[in-house]
């Protein structure tokens, strides 16, 4: 079988090298998934597929263990009755790899490297994950409204006093 519904014990290498397992107890969505999207509907083919092959694309967790990346594929893998999923740990504008050589590796994949905006990274990632998926004109309304929140707050770090301004008329206290 080429899913991951077995236990990574019985595999004699791991299925791909970015990928580690994780309980589907010890993950949940992002806050800013259902601010923006709403709350996930359940998807019957998906689970049924999950069931058959097992989940075949991982989740993008933070290291808080917050989905940016898999909310549905976390919800059908609970659904079918998974107890780990694999996941791809992204650490603020980085991904944890493993090379082959077996070694652990950072590698850049984000224009958002500054330690502290790394939750800022985690949203954008967010939000940029759910490009392709089709939204209503409310949930287009939410991620646009979240992405300027996200670019005024990163430019505030930088101690713009013209950001702050906006900042705050945003409703979001600098």
């Amino acid at each position: 079988m080429i899913g991951t519904t077995r236990r990574p014990s019985e595999y004699q290498e791991p299925l791909h090298p970015q990928w580690r397992y994780r309980s589907v107890e010890r993950i949940n969505p992002h806050p800013l998934n259902e601010k923006v999207y709403g709350k996930e509907a359940e998807d019957p083919e998906l689970v049924k597929s999950i069931k058959k092959m097992g989940v075949l694309n991982p989740i993008v967790v933070n290291e808080r263990g917050e989905i940016l990346s898999g909310t549905r594929r976390w919800l059908a893998a609970k659904k079918a009755g998974l107890t780990e999923v694999p996941v791809i740990l992204w650490r603020g504008g980085q991904f944890l790899t493993r090379g082959c050589d077996g070694d652990e590796r950072i590698d850049e994949r984000n224009l958002l490297r500054e330690p502290d905006v790394a939750s800022l990274a985690g949203e954008l990632f967010l939000i940029e994950s759910n490009r392709h998926r089709e939204k209503t004109k409310s949930q287009r309304a939410r991620e646009y409204k979240e992405l300027k929140r996200i670019e005024c707050q990163r430019r505030c770090k930088n101690g713009s006093s013209a950001d702050l301004v906006q900042l705050t008329a945003a409703g979001r206290p600098g």
